[in-house]
């Protein structure tokens, strides 16, 4: 810390000097006043004596020149009186103040006030006394003295006269100091030796002791840690010293705190500036640099509004400094720019700062820099909102869109949504890949916005293949905006039909159309989508390119399904399921082989038909379940006694595409040969050509895993699917079911005829075991055996399916005739 220099006259060691100096020299002056004024008094008493006795002689004398008649030398004796030093008149006067004897003849018979120059008053005071009296004339320097003059009485006529006597006082404070000299030499050489040690006294005890203190709290300044002020003693100083040193440690430890305040502060990631009351930046710390851009030196003393963008609405300003000049700290979002020219979004946090008289002094504000922040938000909001593949609104958006028309709907007004869904869009993924169905799914939705935008709708990306166009409400009858509806979803068809160019490649493609008018009863956003939903499942059953518009109908059979599927759940739990068989016979009638077929029979509602619930199963996880209860059971009837004491070629079971594709089919099967401990080659997995098309790779190597196990593979309704012989060659497939719908109503010359023996001849050629579901006559059968001896049959004509355990408990060696039956 720079100590600012002292004046000359202004310094303590100075101001002592002057002071032991003025002192020294009242010393001086009043032992010397003393002196003069003790020698003067004693020189005055020593003339008074000397007056008095010259009085007194005068009296004598005057007495004896009466006595002896020489009266005439009187004026002789008062010439030689004046004569003396110091005597500056002598008169002789009578009773009434007149001369009678004089030096000089000159003031014979005048007044004596006159000669002596004394007032009448003063005069007859004197003469009043009866005693020699002495009057000091101060202002004249002169002694008067009375002398009152007695003679005997035998000389009557000088009995009333009087001596005045008039002396110089010659002794001054100037003569009276000459000859004290010596006296008043030694006087002051003890004074200056008294002066000399008390400045050296002083200047011991204060000035240096005061020169330590300051250099202490100069030290202090400069930040020093410890100080110790070299001061010893009890007295004011001493204490005043020990305080500065108190207070230089409490000090030092605010400023260790206010020092890491300062750097956790210009370390800060915020943003922090201080200005003073003019708004006159004082400080900034390095993270207001680093945002801003500005140097410290190019901010400080200027105003804040070096940052200001001009894109902050003045409003934000006025209640800033509304919230400021009431005292209280403002809170709030600015636009800023920096020195670059970049706009940035702080969020500000000021507060006034009020000194012990309630003045603000000071402004401090805490800036967080937000822009990426803001831009996150955006983001978030963009991803919480949109989809970000198509940028239009999502079901999330879309949802709160509807609930905004809902809730402003007039009792008069009618609306209706749209579905819209891209028709086989997971085959084209499977064949061009997802980056080519998303760029497709843009052109879809950029065909929609385009077809939408010349009209009052509003439309939204759903997810996936699926969007929903929201037709505004407006007051007209149902029966015209059903007819406006169907007229909208024709042309929206149109419009979906419509090739899409896309890498150099022309795609035509469809869309399914499923619509709901709104209101409906007790329906909200969420209820509204479903019901268009399920209008949309509708129109996907025709195939494609069709519209469907919800019915109270599609509703209900939506809740059966969900009905079905919550009592699926309970009959998997509770173990309501039942596994029935049906048999397979060779030629001969042997039965060398059953299908399992799975059961369900409801406590209250009875049988309930595989065809009800095995779809609402496929829709769901639930039939990963129902498989694995399948194959547990399998593995129970291949290791009963039943099967293992006679010959058994096949239990066959149907498996679910989603087992192959999601399931760890390969691992179940193998935990189960392993508990059971049953003959995999006697486990018939039956796979439908359909599942063969939802993943071939997948589905493939699922086969060989299982095959690798020793289970066998039956391509189940072969001839119904697509490329049935393209994959044959592929799979590890041990036999091919002929399906009912080929069978029924062979060898009467029908045209199913040709096609059973081309299935026959391609089982044979390839050495598949061939099997014919759905034999109901003796003249289906005989065709049959006719054409391919070692075919196994499979239907009415050779028993019913039957609960598993009634059927091992029937079954006996070349017994399929009594099992039939």
């Amino acid at each position: 810390m720079t100590s600012t220099p002292i004046k000359f006259f202004q310094r303590l060691s100075t101001q002592i000097s002057l002071l032991v100096g003025f002192v020294g020299v009242a010393m001086f002056l009043s032992l010397a006043a003393f002196t003069i004024s003790e020698q003067a008094e004693e020189n005055r008493h020593v003339v008074e004596q000397e007056v008095r006795t010259t009085a007194q002689m005068m009296q004598a004398t005057f007495d004896r020149v009466v006595r002896y008649e020489r009266t005439d030398l009187l004026d002789e004796i008062l010439r030689q009186l004046k004569q003396q030093p110091n005597v500056l008149a002598a008169f002789i006067y009578d009773r009434n103040g007149d001369i009678v004897f004089a030096p000089e003849p000159t003031w014979i018979d005048a007044p004596l006030y006159q000669a002596l120059r004394l007032s009448p008053e003063t005069w007859q005071t004197l003469n009043n006394n009866t005693q020699i009296t002495l009057h000091h004339v101060k202002d004249q320097g002169r002694l008067i003295v009375y002398v009152p003059l007695s003679v005997s009485s035998d000389y009557p006529e000088f009995r009333p006269y009087s001596l005045m006597l008039a002396f110089q006082q010659g002794h001054t404070w100037w003569t009276v100091a000459q000859s004290r000299v010596t006296t008043l030499a030694i006087q002051f050489l003890i004074v200056m030796v008294l002066v000399v040690l008390l400045h050296r006294y002083l200047n011991y005890r204060i000035t240096k002791r005061l020169g330590r203190m300051q250099a202490g709290v100069q030290a202090m300044g400069e930040e020093q840690q410890h100080i110790s002020i070299d001061v010893r003693g009890r007295d004011d100083i001493a204490v005043l010293a020990r305080q500065v040193e108190a207070i230089a440690a409490e000090r030092h430890a605010h400023w260790s705190k206010l020092k890491n305040l300062e750097t956790a502060v210009d370390q800060s990631n915020e943003c922090i500036i201080i200005t003073n009351a003019k708004g006159e930046i004082e400080y900034v710390n390095k993270a207001f640099e680093w945002i801003t851009g500005y140097q410290r030196s190019e901010l400080i003393g200027n105003n804040p509004r070096i940052l200001k963008s001009g894109l902050t609405a003045q409003s934000v300003y006025r209640d800033l400094w509304q919230v400021l000049n009431q005292g209280k700290t403002w809170r709030g979002e600015l636009l800023n720019r920096r020195k670059d020219g970049q706009v940035y979004t702080v969020y500000s946090i000021i507060t006034p700062v009020y000194n012990d008289q309630g003045e603000c002094t000071h402004y401090i504000a805490v800036e967080d820099d937000i822009t990426e922040r803001k831009a996150d938000e955006q983001r978030l909001h963009f991803m919480a909102y949109y989809e970000t593949l198509t940028g239009l609104p999502n079901r999330q958006h879309m949802t709160q869109i509807i609930e905004q028309g809902l809730a402003s709907l007039e009792p008069s007004e009618l609306g209706y949504l749209l579905l819209v869904d891209i028709d086989r869009l997971q085959q084209i993924n499977d064949a061009r890949g997802h980056e080519f169905g998303n760029r497709l799914v843009q052109c879809f939705a950029k065909r929609l916005k385009q077809w939408s935008d010349n009209r009052s709708v509003q439309l939204a990306h759903l997810g996936a293949d699926l969007f929903a166009i929201l037709f505004p409400a407006q007051n007209v009858e149902r029966d015209s905006l059903k007819e406006q509806l169907y007229q909208t979803c024709d042309a929206l068809l149109a419009v979906t039909r419509k090739p899409i160019e896309l890498e150099d490649d022309v795609l035509t493609m469809s869309a399914s159309i499923g619509a709901v008018i709104y209101p409906q009863k007790e329906g909200n956003a969420e209820q509204l989508l479903r019901r268009a939903e399920t209008a949309l499942h509708k129109a996907k059953r025709y195939g494609g390119n069709h519209f469907a518009v919800y019915r109270q109908q599609y509703g209900d059979e939506i809740k059966r399904q969900f009905e079905v599927e919550r009592m699926l759940r309970q009959a998997i739990q509770h173990d309501q399921l039942e596994l029935y068989l049906q048999s397979q016979v060779n030629a001969a009638g042997t039965v060398v082989s059953a299908e399992g077929l799975i059961r369900w029979h409801h406590p209250q509602q009875g049988m309930i038909s595989p065809g009800v619930f095995i779809p609402i199963a496929e829709r769901s996880d639930l039939i990963l379940a129902i498989d694995h209860w399948v194959l547990n059971r399998a593995a129970q009837i291949l290791t009963s006694d039943e099967i293992a004491e006679h010959h058994f070629d096949a239990l066959s079971v149907n498996i679910s595409a989603r087992h192959f594709l999601r399931g760890n089919l390969a691992q179940t099967v193998s935990e189960l040969i392993e508990t059971y401990q049953f003959n995999p080659s006697q486990l018939m997995i039956e796979v439908t050509e359909g599942v063969l098309i939802e993943d071939t790779e997948k589905v493939i190597e699922v086969m060989h895993q299982l095959s690798r196990l020793g289970v066998r593979f039956s391509i189940d309704d072969f001839g119904t699917g697509y490329s049935s012989l393209a994959y044959i060659q592929k799979l590890p497939v041990s036999e091919l079911k002929i399906d009912q719908s080929f069978v029924r109503g062979i060898g009467e010359k029908s045209t199913h005829d040709a096609l059973v023996e081309t299935i026959l001849s391609i089982g044979e050629h390839l050495g598949l075991r061939l099997v014919a579901e759905g034999v109901e006559t003796e003249r289906e059968a005989q065709f049959l055996i006719e054409r391919c001896p070692t075919i196994v049959m499979q239907g009415y004509l050779y028993g019913y399916p039957t609960p598993a355990q009634e059927w091992l408990s029937s079954f006996k060696p070349n017994c399929s005739t009594t099992l039939s039956k």
